[in-house]
């Protein structure tokens, strides 16, 4: 089993490591307390993992709110010269990867915007960066999409593609509905990211 990590920061595989490696896994010295943007004015504030709900409605699989954010977010980087090779977006459905593309587009021109990866989980495999957005964008109205979303094994390739910073960003329906037996990964993981407390059950 894993016990040393070499990627991320100890507060990003906090998850990971009660999940699926018994709360063994640890951080490699050289990237415990690793934080890339420590100079940074866009990133000062923000701590190694980052939650945001948004509590309007969101029906679909796309949310305008979390494309906006992010995009925002990358602009601000854009204005303190940060390279944006550095940053990736990850989302569950390709419609929510094609709303993020055409809102950094929009904020920043093609050019700029294609500097940023955006994909599905699948395509992640394999990538990292120094900052990683989740965008569920959706409020997941079917218990297929949900039983799809909670995937446990997905939320940690998720969460262990980045090495400075983390984001989740989720809708409070989505939040609502991952109450159910069924979904269980899904809750933990989302109040996992909101508080670092809530206690995890190891993956069968």
């Amino acid at each position: 089993m894993l016990e040393t990590q070499y990627r991320m920061r100890r507060e990003i595989q906090g998850w990971s490591s009660e999940k699926f490696y018994r709360g063994k896994l640890r951080p490699h010295v050289s990237v415990a307390n690793r934080d890339y943007f420590s100079c940074s004015p866009t990133y000062f504030t923000d701590s190694a993992v980052v939650s945001k709900r948004f509590d309007s409605d969101s029906y679909g699989k796309v949310s305008q709110d979390e494309a906006n954010f992010i995009a925002e977010k990358v602009a601000r980087m854009v204005r303190n010269k940060e390279d944006l090779r550095t940053v990736g977006v990850i989302c569950p459905y390709r419609a929510q990867a094609g709303k993020i593309n055409a809102a950094l587009q929009d904020k920043l021109g093609v050019g700029e915007a294609s500097k940023v990866l955006v994909d599905t989980v699948e395509r992640f495999q394999g990538q990292e960066r120094e900052a990683v957005f989740l965008s569920f964008g959706t409020s997941a109205n079917s218990s297929g999409d949900l039983s799809f979303l909670a995937d446990a094994r997905r939320l940690n390739v998720s969460i262990t593609r980045a090495r400075s910073r983390f984001y989740c960003l989720f809708s409070k329906a989505l939040y609502e509905k991952s109450g159910s037996r069924k979904s269980a990964d899904l809750n933990e993981f989302l109040n996992w990211v909101a508080n670092g407390r809530t206690p995890i059950k190891k993956a069968a």
